[in-house]
């Protein structure tokens, strides 16, 4: 918990307080439940359940305030990321269709001088474009990413 401050601390310790509606020091399914009835929606257990798994590492069906903080920020790391790259590609969406076309990337080559064809560009569009629309949308653009940064780090699919 070194990487929160003490007011994220405090913050997150009356979130888990929250959510811990029994007050012994652990989220249950039943805590999330409980809570989501008292918000006006129901969930059932198989949902709370897979809810609580995801900050779960040692499988008991609990979540302690260690935990919860942890899960809390990868969360928050993933969404900063994914905000990152979201930005790149809005950068790369110059005409802002919500996809990367191959004249958005002969552009962005354009600007930096780098030696590429148009053809090359028309097989990358190719091999990235999963529904054949002949652009690249988001998820396209972070999935080949990640391809990308594994291969670099010698990681297989």
């Amino acid at each position: 918990m070194a990487d929160l401050s003490e007011l994220e601390q405090t913050k997150l310790k009356d979130l888990f307080d929250r959510l811990d509606s029994d007050g012994d020091g652990l989220i249950t399914p039943d805590d999330l439940k409980a809570l989501c009835a008292e918000a006006g929606n129901e969930l059932d257990d198989e949902q709370a359940e897979a809810l609580i798994a995801r900050a779960d590492p040692d499988g008991e069906g609990t979540v302690n305030f260690e935990n919860f903080c942890a899960c809390v920020l990868i969360r928050g790391a993933i969404r900063r990321r994914l905000l990152v790259l979201y930005q790149l590609f809005k950068e790369i969406d110059t005409d802002d269709t919500g996809c990367i076309s191959p004249d958005n990337l002969k552009e962005l080559v354009a600007q930096t001088g780098a030696d590429v064809t148009d053809e090359q560009i028309d097989e990358l569009v190719g091999a990235i474009d999963q529904t054949d629309e002949g652009t690249i949308n988001f998820k396209e653009f972070v999935v080949a990413l990640i391809v990308v940064l594994k291969a670099a780090a010698g990681e297989e699919e």
